[in-house]
């Protein structure tokens, strides 16, 4: 028993740092030339969240007990917000060692910002509520790095005592867009770190503003010791100034999420889970050490009696489709008015369950897969003028190439067992022998079944990218790819794909792929699909 709890103790410090791993990722890939595959690959993790699942109310509990009470956990937070630091300083060593394009700049940026604003800004947060002057100072340091000097006195002084309230600027109203809710806290923001203070006492007010005045000239200084240090300072210097605007934006955006039109009347009012929106997903909440948990982090509920699923408010959709929809106010307000004003009429249990069937069930009863297929043969039926070029060409036409990379997919149903949505991640080597792959979301549709056999159509967009062939002696370019850098690129609106597969099983499917490639390429896959539930 004591060895199971081990091992469930140890999975578990796996899963919340695993931003430590998709750091890790993100510097080889941009060390490789191959930073392109970033987004790919976290959009694969993502469906980690269909493979965990969502927590239990007593998980829940239990969950929270552990994040706050397991001394061998507190020490990984402790080691890990130091990797973080380290982390970061490589980052800025690299960028000022390394001469970088506009784009390729700006695609290190974005994924900095991802890993800082998901991962080290969320651990930052949670060590600047622990009882520790040591936790302090390396959460302070973290949050210097993105320069939000400021976050510790707002946060603790300001939006963890007014929340939801009208005093607290952090906290979005019902039908207030994203764009007003950004115009407004920025410069309430700036005054209240500032200028104004948060505390009603006059001593403790300029005492705060002066902690914050102090902070920020410490950050300048550290920030202008870098640029001088560095080799290539105006890289450096827009690095900074980019990353900062992109992380103070997602830190924003996430306020707005979290706490759009869920309002109490004073600060008298006792905090509960009506106060914050929670998603309860087991990865996303584990890598964001608990954060999209909110409504726990403000109310503080770790009882399993009182975390009851009616009384909490969830978000209807994931965190990145949520961050896409708060950009289109009309789409959000579609969205999330209804459920706020039903929970303002004291039916949230009814708004949600509409929500969450129409969006994840519907009559296919959210029916999924996960499929990995061997990426392996690709065929010109009419030859290729540039078979030279070919290193795994069966024949000197090249009519039939070998491929080796694999494809990944995730399926859900969204009608019945007959029409679904695919997305699906390739990576694997093209005609050439260099790195390539795809990125494809389509719609499928089943249009022959017959006892153990289906027959299945699809059609979509699909992004295609491979290593640059003008570095290979004697290629004519064709005109059909764009450029950037190393890479060659060619987005198509109608990528297809016809699929056969056989039923092994209840949860097995052998199956085969064919897909017709561009511009006059064909290539097949094998492999199989996973159905964790099938009806």
């Amino acid at each position: 028993m004591k060895m199971k709890a081990l091992s469930n103790n140890f999975i578990r410090w796996i899963l919340y740092h695993f931003g430590v791993f998709i750091s890790l990722v993100f510097l080889g890939l941009y060390h490789w030339d191959l930073g392109y595959l970033f987004l790919p690959f976290l959009i694969i993790t993502n469906q980690l969240n269909n493979f965990l699942g969502a927590f239990t109310d007593s998980e829940i509990a239990s969950e929270m007990m552990f994040f706050s009470s397991n001394p061998s956990f507190q020490l990984s937070k402790f080691l890990v917000c130091i990797y973080y630091l380290l982390w970061n300083a490589y980052v800025f060593y690299w960028i000022g060692s390394n001469e970088l394009g506009i784009f390729s700049l700006l695609g290190f940026t974005v994924g900095s910002v991802i890993i800082n604003s998901t991962f080290a800004v969320s651990l930052a947060h949670d060590l600047l509520h622990r009882k520790s002057w040591l936790r302090y100072l390396l959460s302070q340091a973290i949050l210097m790095l993105v320069v939000m000097p400021y976050f510790k006195n707002d946060h603790l002084l300001g939006h963890h005592k007014t929340v939801g309230t009208e005093s607290d600027i952090g906290t979005a109203r019902l039908n207030q867009s994203l764009y007003q809710y950004l115009k407004d806290i920025f410069v309430h923001r700036i005054s209240l770190s500032y200028f104004k203070g948060y505390h009603n006492n006059v001593v403790k007010r300029k005492k705060v503003i002066t902690e914050n005045w102090i902070l920020l000239l410490v950050n300048v200084t550290l920030i202008a010791a870098v640029i001088v240090w560095s080799s290539n300072p105006l890289q450096i210097v827009s690095f900074v100034l980019l990353q900062s605007m992109l992380c103070y934006l997602m830190f924003e955006v996430a306020n707005y999420i979290q706490h759009y039109g869920l309002e109490r009347q004073s600060v008298s009012d006792k905090l509960d889970v009506n106060h914050a929106w929670d998603y309860t997903h087991k990865y996303t909440s584990y890598i964001s050490y608990l954060l999209p948990l909110h409504s726990y982090h403000h109310a503080g509920i770790i009882s399993t009696q009182e975390s009851r699923t009616e009384n909490r408010t969830i978000l209807p959709n994931c965190y990145y489709k949520m961050i896409l929809l708060s950009f289109i106010p009309r789409l959000w307000f579609k969205k999330m008015n209804p459920l706020c004003n039903s929970l303002r009429r004291g039916k949230v249990l009814r708004a949600a369950a509409v929500v969450v069937f129409l969006v994840f069930g519907g009559i296919s009863q959210a029916q999924h897969n996960f499929g990995l297929k061997y990426f392996g043969l690709s065929m010109h039926p009419k030859g290729d003028p540039q078979a030279h070029l070919m290193p795994y060409r069966l024949d000197d036409r090249a009519v039939l190439v070998v491929n080796f990379g694999g494809i990944a997919s995730f399926e859900r149903y969204v009608y019945s067992n007959l029409l679904s949505i695919k997305l699906a991640q390739g990576l694997y080597t093209d005609s050439g022998g260099l790195i390539s792959g795809h990125t494809h979301i389509g719609f499928r549709a089943k249009f022959l079944e017959r006892k153990r056999h289906s027959m299945i159509l699809g059609f979509g967009p699909t992004f295609i990218y491979r290593r640059n062939w003008n570095k290979k002696p004697g290629y004519e370019s064709t005109g059909l790819f764009r450029e950037s850098g190393n890479i060659q690129h060619k987005f198509v609106w109608y990528g297809g794909e016809i699929e056969y597969n056989y039923q092994v099983s209840d949860q097995w499917d052998m199956s085969v792929n064919f897909l017709p490639g561009y511009p006059l390429v064909m290539s097949i896959g094998v492999g199989v699909r996973y159905w964790p539930i099938r009806y």
